[in-house]
């Protein structure tokens, strides 16, 4: 009879536990939807984030027509106004995106950030592209691009939420000069180029 008993009282707490956390999971969902998340400069008295390419480190153009880009990027942001009790990590990171005649759409990310402390989410400073960027078939040197900061709050509990702005718009350098280094039918261009304003 006791240990009858003593299931009873088992299933009760662990059906109460259950109700419990769903309660809490749900009023975290619910509150996180009044948060506004929208990027800030991390210098107060500026109040858009600012994101730009300030060199263009190497221009590889390749036998089959397609480009490798490397860039250094300028970056000022402060995503730390995103984070409430339940944010487990926010995800930020900057994308290129341009236009060929075979693509209408095309985007690679360059650099990306996770941040778990909300000092972490205030980025300023510059920095050297993670990531390089390989066109498909045609080349980026010559073409008009956009730089876009995308971010996603990934909570405690509930579903994650996204958000992008478009930051930054410029066009990429024509290639100009050969490198005898590279293999015939590739062009290389070295020289930094410089950002309108920025030292």
């Amino acid at each position: 009879m006791s240990a009858h008993n003593g299931w009873l009282r088992a299933n009760a707490l662990f059906s109460l536990a259950v109700v419990a956390l769903s309660v809490i999971a749900a009023c975290a969902s619910f509150t996180d939807r009044f948060t506004q998340c929208q990027p800030r400069s991390s210098i107060p008295t500026l109040s858009e984030p600012k994101i730009s390419i300030v060199s263009h480190d190497k221009i590889v153009r390749r036998k089959d027509g397609s480009d490798e880009l490397h860039v250094t990027l300028d970056i000022d942001y402060d995503l730390s106004h995103c984070a409430t009790w339940n944010t487990r990590a926010v995800h930020a990171q900057v994308t290129i995106g341009y236009e060929t005649e075979r693509r209408l759409s095309n985007e690679a990310t360059v650099w990306d950030r996770t941040a778990t402390t909300k000092q972490d989410m205030r980025v300023s400073g510059r920095f050297p592209g993670k990531y390089g960027v390989r066109t498909v078939d045609e080349g980026i040197s010559g073409r008009a691009v956009e730089l876009k900061l995308r971010w996603a709050v990934l909570p405690r509990s509930g579903k994650m939420w996204r958000g992008v702005q478009s930051v930054w718009n410029s066009t990429i350098p024509a290639m100009e000069e050969e490198n005898p280094d590279l293999e015939p039918g590739q062009r290389r261009m070295i020289k930094q180029t410089r950002t309108p304003g920025m030292p």
